[in-house]
């Protein structure tokens, strides 16, 4: 019995400590090398030193000046964003880093914000199986997962993404918790909460996925009376709704930024129009690519610049497409639980159950309607696939215990599976562009096979000697793929070196600052400085140099302001309605006027950029910069 105990004791602090080591090679590069996790130019991942990097740097400075608030309006013609940034406890401890050694170093601790979230994904996940009659053995291998899985290799890179994927098993334990007590359980609100104050956008897609889910869990508790059940329901959604409450302060606020003014949720179609819209099938190419997102996120390549050509033949971009990888073992497990399922001891309503929740997953993989819904019914986004992530690992648990425990397999679902693998192999092969993505496709090829032949293996043994050596090439092959899988996202990219000395003195340069200190000494009104080059990123220079300016990245734009720019000044758009750059019409100084930019700053003209100040006149000069 000590030794139990002992085993549940040291399995979380296993599973920890494997996905510590696994992150650690995974991003080796950009802790050990010369490589920071800031991708940049044409990298998919751009956004990075565009948009991120640069509201992390306000905010540290806020913090630094004593001037840090709920609200702050210093981002192009003031769309507060702090919200958007503020309460992932992971970005927390960037903040106090940067608050305590300087904004200079942000870009240096990034990293190590993924490696955090990667060990919390899984030792999390961890707690949430333990709710359930799982081995410590098939609890660790499956958690190990977890914290490695496809969407948050992917979209951890998406800064405002990545936490999600931790918050969500921890709200199905609070659940978990909440129904094996059977009454109040107050972490559940806090959980709640930490999930409103974190993001409303990616808070309301959990929300609905929780209330279906406590729903589906009381449905199929049988030992409950009918009484028990409605009691037990008023406690869990009145927690939900209190913890929401609870993170009114910030959730109130975003939700009119995303929803009220913001252009983002806008829609040509009406709601009816597009409801039946999201019933219909996606494009034949659409499901092509669904496919193959199962067996690897980069069989379609990434955005990369080769010579001039840029490589991605999914259906919209390496992001946005449906993140679906669980590792190459869910692929073998959920064939092995579609064949067995009819097998298992289960009643009929249970079988039923389980069927119409396999049903259900195919259903919000295969049909654009669920991404229109978690997308606020505007339009169908892929971002919701994190929600799918501890399903498919409760099936892999599942099935893992069914297969040792009960010896429950089918043949014909390894045949099936063995027979899947070999074909994405060969069928992606020749089409994968680069060399280190053939690698991997051959890597999950191989350790898939050699799962199948030892889980056959261990549904036919029942010495627990040979067993145990078993699990322990099991966890090796399953190691082993999603290290594979997972440094495959650090191959081939375009990143911010840390070396890159004219990078971080143009940034940090000593005459803008300069500059800016004699405006702020010299003119106490409210007024806009401007810029006429760029040096940290396209469009938020000023959110990390200190300046009060019009220029700003923002997906979430205020659509009046886009409505404005678009009739008055639409060559104030760079490239697209998201990127608002004074650069492009600095030449009109009555739109200067007009938004009350009094001071330009500039390096004399680009050589590329040659440009006639004959509507400004020379004010003083620092150094290089001319004011």
């Amino acid at each position: 019995m000590q030794e139990i105990l002992i085993g549940k004791k040291r399995a979380p602090f296993l599973t920890g400590l494997l996905l510590l080591a696994s992150a650690l090679f995974i991003y080796r590069c950009y802790i050990f090398g010369d490589e920071l996790w800031v991708f940049v130019g044409l990298d998919i991942g751009s956004d990075t030193v565009q948009q991120y990097l640069q509201h992390y740097h306000t905010i540290v400075s806020h913090i630094r000046e004593g001037t840090f608030t709920f609200w702050d309006f210093n981002n192009g013609f003031g769309t507060n964003m702090f919200n958007l940034n503020m309460f992932d406890p992971t970005l927390m401890i960037i903040y106090a880093l940067g608050a305590v050694f300087g904004p200079e170093h942000i870009a240096w601790y990034l990293v190590y914000m993924q490696v955090i979230r990667i060990v919390l994904a899984g030792i999390v996940f961890y707690h949430y199986l333990s709710c359930f009659s799982f081995s410590e053995k098939t609890k660790c291998i499956v958690s190990y997962i977890y914290g490695l899985n496809g969407f948050l290799m992917v979209w951890g890179q998406h800064y405002q993404f990545g936490m999600a994927v931790v918050y969500l098993p921890l709200l199905l334990w609070a659940v978990e918790r909440c129904l094996r007590r059977q009454r109040f359980h107050a972490p559940m609100v806090l959980a709640v909460w930490l999930v409103t104050v974190y993001s409303t956008y990616l808070g309301y897609m959990m929300f609905v996925c929780l209330g279906f889910y406590i729903l589906v869990r009381l449905f199929g508790m049988q030992e409950q009376m009918a009484r028990g059940k409605w009691r037990m329901l008023g406690i869990l959604y009145g927690s939900m709704l209190l913890g929401i409450g609870m993170g009114a302060v910030t959730m109130f606020p975003t939700a009119f930024t995303i929803f009220g003014i913001s252009g983002r949720m806008e829609s040509q179609r009406s709601l009816p129009a597009r409801l039946g819209h999201s019933l219909l099938p996606y494009t034949p190419h659409h499901y092509k690519v669904l496919f193959y997102k199962f067996f690897s996120s980069y069989l379609e390549g990434l955005t990369q610049v080769t010579e001039n050509n840029i490589f991605y033949t999914g259906s919209t971009n390496y992001y946005e497409d449906p993140n679906l990888f669980c590792s190459t073992l869910f692929l073998v497990m959920g064939c092995q639980y579609v064949c067995c399922l009819p097998r298992m001891s289960l009643s009929r309503k249970q079988k039923g159950l389980r069927f119409g929740l396999l049903g259900l997953l195919a259903f919000c993989t295969a049909l654009p309607f669920t991404g229109l819904v978690m997308n606020g019914f505007a339009s169908t986004i892929n971002r919701h696939t994190f929600l799918m992530m501890p399903f498919f690992c409760l099936i892999m648990a599942q099935m893992l215990h069914t297969l040792i425990q009960k010896k429950l397999y089918s043949r014909l679902g390894f045949a099936g599976a063995f027979l899947l693998i070999i074909f994405v192999c060969i069928s992606k092969y020749p089409s994968v562009v680069f060399l280190s993505h053939k690698r991997n496709l051959l890597i999950l090829t191989v350790t898939g096979v050699l799962m199948i032949i030892i889980l056959l293996c261990l549904g036919m043994c029942r010495k627990k000697r040979t067993q145990t050596g078993l699990w322990a090439a099991l966890f090796c092959l399953v190691i082993a793929n999603m290290v594979s899988e997972g440094y495959t996202s650090t191959l081939e990219r375009l990143t911010l070196r840390k070396d890159n000395a004219q990078y971080w003195g143009d940034l940090y340069d000593a005459d803008v600052q300069k500059a800016l200190a004699w405006l702020e000494e010299k003119d106490p009104e409210f007024y806009r400085v401007e810029k006429d080059f760029d040096v940290g990123s396209i469009c938020m220079d000023s959110l990390a140099q200190g300046y009060r300016g019009v220029s700003t990245y923002n997906s979430t734009i205020n659509r009046y302001i886009l409505d404005f720019t678009a009739n008055l000044y639409p060559d104030f758009w760079s490239g697209d309605k998201n990127h608002y750059r004074f650069r492009m019409i600095k030449e009109e100084h009555e739109f200067a006027d007009l938004c009350g930019i009094r001071y330009l700053l500039s390096r004399g003209g680009e050589e590329n950029d040659p440009f006639d100040k004959k509507d400004y006149r020379l004010v003083k000069e620092f150094g290089k910069i001319q004011v």
